[in-house]
């Protein structure tokens, strides 16, 4: 029963790992390959596009998977700090991507203004309330009725 059990969590594990972290990578990927070439209009679009990743939509879609697939397979309390700290994180590296991306184009990387740094910090605060909120929903509507 033990080994069964270790081998559910460790599969949960990785399966959390990579749905989470390859999205965040390959967008942000793909959005360096939109800043340098010609496919956008204006650098902006494509920075407001990275904005909008991490402060909405991978929100929302990192909490949905880390609750789909918590509840599939019927991890306990203890075992949902993991989805936390990879949400979490998942939102620092996708702030983190973008601000790479936005500094290497337009050779800011060593020194940005003050403005850019305050609205990446707003990115990433952004992201990290709204994943907050949201795991904190989907750890409460897993758990209700059961014990930890």
């Amino acid at each position: 029963m033990g080994h069964q059990f270790s081998i559910k969590i460790v599969k949960y594990c990785s399966l959390i790992v990579i749905l989470s972290y390859s999205p965040v990578v390959v967008i942000h990927l793909l959005a360096k390959l939109m800043w340098n070439s010609n496919i956008a209009e204006s650098n902006a679009y494509i920075t407001t596009f990275e904005a909008i990743m991490t402060m909405i939509i991978f929100p929302v879609y990192l909490v949905g998977i880390n609750f789909f697939l918590a509840r599939k397979y019927e991890v306990k309390r203890k075992y949902f700090i993991i989805n936390f700290l990879i949400v979490l994180s998942c939102i620092w590296i996708s702030d983190y991507i973008h601000m790479s991306n936005w500094s290497n184009h337009l050779g800011y990387y060593i020194s940005p203004d003050s403005d850019t740094l305050g609205i990446s910090e707003f990115e990433k605060w952004t992201g990290y309330l709204i994943s907050i909120i949201g795991l904190f929903i989907a750890f409460f509507n897993l758990n209700l009725g059961k014990e930890s």
